[in-house]
């Protein structure tokens, strides 16, 4: 039995190759997919068409840094320089971008994967 501790990371089906002498063995791992719990400030948030609001997203599987986090709010991909990872895996703050438009969804996806809303 071969045993393998995966570190922190983010995605899903991944491909993993073990090779011992000339056996091969493919496989797949995936990472659990992100959670919401909180957005701060608490909706409605108000930000005029300038956007500069933060917001922080509280959840959990949000991975190691921002480097494979993606924000949406409505169809708008957030610029990557506006995400900063607060507390690793677990807290995000986003700066709103500039755009318009009323109850606009926020989405956050962690390695191709869409974070769900847990449920209050």
């Amino acid at each position: 039995m071969l045993v393998c501790d995966m570190g922190s990371g983010t995605g899903y089906n991944l491909t993993v190759v073990i090779t011992r002498y000339q056996t091969t063995v493919t496989s797949t791992v995936s990472y659990v997919a992100p959670v919401l719990s909180q957005i701060l400030p608490p909706s409605p948030i108000i930000s005029d068409t300038t956007g500069g609001v933060p917001l922080t997203i509280i959840g959990s599987d949000f991975g190691p840094s921002v480097d494979h986090v993606t924000v949406y709010i409505g169809d708008e991909v957030c610029p990557r320089d506006a995400l900063t990872m607060l507390e690793a895996h677990q807290k995000i703050v986003v700066i709103i971008p500039p755009g318009t438009g009323a109850s606009r969804n926020l989405r956050v996806e962690v390695g191709g994967q869409v974070g769900t809303q847990q449920s209050a």
